[in-house]
């Protein structure tokens, strides 16, 4: 447009519309820089335009040296020299007085310390680019990390294609001096617009942010298309067999760039699609390798993510996003630590290092190194809210709720409609036994995000705790509706278990068995076994208590039977089990009570002492133990379990009663002792 209207100056005569074109010419160079900073050399071409047709009207040399001395007093050449210090100066103005600052990740050659090696670099990339131009054969969305190495001396065969390019563009500069005016304004304009619109890439006037950046060659190409046909026009008076075969040239290569643009097209589809090209054109880039790498992490494909991670590190050592990422990927921690503490060496200001290091001390147990992290990570970003949660969590587990929950506000007040903030301080508050208040932040938390899963699991908890169970029943089918997930489907047949929904209940945990065979809770196992032969004697059984002694005798046969099934179920589920695995707990406490419940205690207390073992905040398994150990007479023992127990369940009365029964065993047994 800018271009246009600087031609229609020359089309007009009255002073006046001359000016309103020249005005419409400023404006649209304007919003073109505003656009792309490519747009201001625009009145680059514009000047060249005003000289060409200056010089047109010449025919000696003295008449040339006049019209010299009156292009610099020409409304549209001041108009045009004026504007682009203006805009230059705007430009400037915008990024507050200075220029762009890159990395050497961006532009590797503008921090080589060689003048030598900066300058065969450049000039190697404009032919580079001149190549891309005629043959697009070899196409990336990202040339930046190795794509194309520096070039150190005038021993690098790549010089040849330097010296070629720059033979080949004075051969047709100098070509423009000798054909027929007309040709030459034609081949002018179209030089003109291919070299100036190219000039800010090629690193001559400031360092740019990339090696080679295809888009940069958008406006070129229309130069670089004018100059071919420009070529074209003057093979047409050599005869009809040459212009026909200019001709079918012509449309086959067209065709062929159409078949390489659909082709491209095709590329960038998706954002696989895209990462996936770039591996197979770029395989030396570091970063196409890390972006795959991120991919391959968001869609959960975790090796593939860590393989690319390691290729990219071995590419570009000092890749402090790739050393993050990769740690957060690793399932030793020791080795995540190693890659967190490189990306802080590499970028001490690199926030999220800080915080996934803490997350990893956090796991290891050294609370107070990830709190002194975490206020690393919120100095250097003070409204990075993931980083207020761990800390949050961290004070929590140091049992400083005052400064936990003053956290948790602070975060919510930050991010008021984040569910997963939300539901973190429901969950903090539903610990302390703040039900009604976790409640309404869990609902709060649905209300912004209705299919937040752990949201959805903690309301289903509440009522439980509040006997609500078709309310819990309903929230269970909601959340596998979204999510088949198996420890829902195994909550949901318990519940329809407990509630004598024998039929549900068998029909989940078939379901449950069938779709997740390798789920080693091993609730599934000896439950639905169990329960699925309970349910086919649940007719004849309906009154275990009648007073026919034939029917007490096959009901309590019944039992031994339940009872041994599902001790050979619980364990071969506890055969999958390690000792170490928390999640296991449960079972050894159901473990427990099965062999409780066949009088064996020894092998009970064992089971419920592993189960503590494994997580000391086992309500049931202490209870238990408790009543074993009061049974066979180790009062302290069992008055510890107690305790143990009550501080989990402050509300248990029926717990509250046993210790004092304890107590007055203990009582009976010292004064027996003192007598003696």
């Amino acid at each position: 447009m800018s271009m246009i209207a600087f031609c229609n100056c020359y089309k007009m005569v009255q002073k006046s519309v001359v000016s309103k074109w020249l005005a419409v010419t400023v404006i649209c160079a304007t919003f073109s820089l505003l656009s792309k900073e490519q747009g201001i050399t625009v009145l680059l071409v514009c000047t060249v335009y005003h000289l060409q047709q200056k010089w047109r009207e010449s025919h000696s040399f003295r008449e040339n040296l006049q019209i010299a001395k009156e292009i610099f007093k020409d409304k549209r050449f001041i108009t045009s020299l004026v504007t682009i210090l203006v805009l230059l100066g705007l430009r400037i103005l915008m990024l507050c007085g200075s220029m762009p600052r890159f990395s050497d990740q961006d532009n590797p050659a503008s921090f080589s310390p060689s003048f030598l090696t900066r300058f065969l670099t450049y000039t190697y990339l404009v032919a580079v680019n001149f190549w891309l131009l005629l043959f697009p054969l070899r196409l990336s969305y990202d040339w930046q990390l190795g794509s194309i190495s520096l070039i150190e001396s005038f021993n690098d065969i790549r010089n040849l294609a330097t010296l070629f390019f720059v033979t080949g563009l004075f051969i047709v500069v100098g070509k423009s001096f000798y054909v027929q005016r007309c040709e030459r304004e034609s081949l002018g304009l179209s030089l003109s617009v291919l070299i100036f619109s190219f000039l800010p890439a090629t690193n001559l006037f400031t360092t740019v942010g990339f090696v080679i950046a295809e888009r940069v060659l958008y406006i070129p190409s229309i130069g670089f298309c004018m100059v071919v046909t420009c070529g074209l026009k003057r093979i047409k008076p050599r005869g009809l067999r040459m212009v026909w075969t200019c001709r079918l040239v012509t449309c086959f290569l067209v065709a062929l760039f159409v078949l390489r643009t659909t082709k491209r097209n095709q590329d960038w589809l998706t954002r696989e699609s895209l990462f996936k090209s770039g591996l197979s054109t770029s395989p030396s880039n570091a970063k196409v390798h890390y972006n795959y790498a991120n991919l391959q992490m968001d869609i959960g494909n975790k090796e593939l993510a860590i393989k690319h991670y390691r290729i990219a590190l071995s590419l570009w050592p000092n890749h402090a996003s790739a050393h993050n990422n990769l740690g957060t990927l690793l399932p030793d921690k020791k080795e995540a630590e190693i890659h967190f503490k490189k990306a802080i060496q590499i970028n001490p200001y690199h926030s999220r290092a800080y915080y996934n290091l803490a997350v990893t001390y956090s796991q290891l147990g050294k609370t107070e190194a990830a709190l002194n992290l975490l206020r690393r990570a919120l100095m250097l970003d003070p409204l990075f809210s993931e980083a207020y949660s761990s800390q949050a969590y961290l004070y929590s587990i140091k049992g400083e709720n005052t400064i936990a929950e003053c956290i948790h506000r602070n975060i919510i007040k930050l991010e008021p409609e984040n569910a997963n903030y939300l539901n973190n301080y429901g969950s903090f508050l539903h610990k302390l036994g703040r039900i009604e208040e976790a409640l309404e932040l869990y609902q709060k938390a649905l209300k912004y995000q209705p299919n937040h899963f752990k949201a959805l699991l903690n309301v289903a908890r509440i009522m439980k705790t509040l006997e609500k169970t078709r309310e819990e029943e309903i929230i269970y089918k909601r959340i596998l509706e979204i999510t088949e997930d198996p420890t829902v489907m195994d909550n949901l047949g318990l519940l329809y278990i407990s509630t004598g929904r024998f039929k549900e209940g068998k029909i989940i945990y078939e379901k449950l068995r069938n779709k997740f065979s390798n789920y080693i809770y091993g609730k599934i196992h000896f439950v639905s076994q169990n329960f699925i032969f309970y349910l086919s004697k649940y007719k004849v059984l309906k009154e275990p208590f009648n007073n026919d002694k034939n029917y007490v005798y096959t009901y309590n046969k019944f039992c031994q039977w339940r009872l041994s099934m599902a001790l050979k179920y619980i364990s071969k589920a506890l055969t999958l089990c390690g000792k170490s695995d928390k999640k296991c707990a449960q079972l050894y406490s159901y473990h427990g009570d099965i062999l409780k419940d066949m009088k064996n205690l020894e092998a009970s207390a064992q089971s419920y002492s592993t189960a503590l073992n494994m997580d000391p905040n086992l309500s049931h398994a202490h209870i238990n133990l408790a009543v074993i150990q009061h049974l066979q007479g180790n009062y302290s023992e069992a008055l510890y379990h107690y305790q143990k127990a009550f501080n989990l369940e402050p509300d248990n009365n029926i717990l509250l009663e046993n210790m004092q029964k304890l107590k007055k065993n203990l009582l009976t047994s010292t004064k027996s002792c003192q007598m003696r």
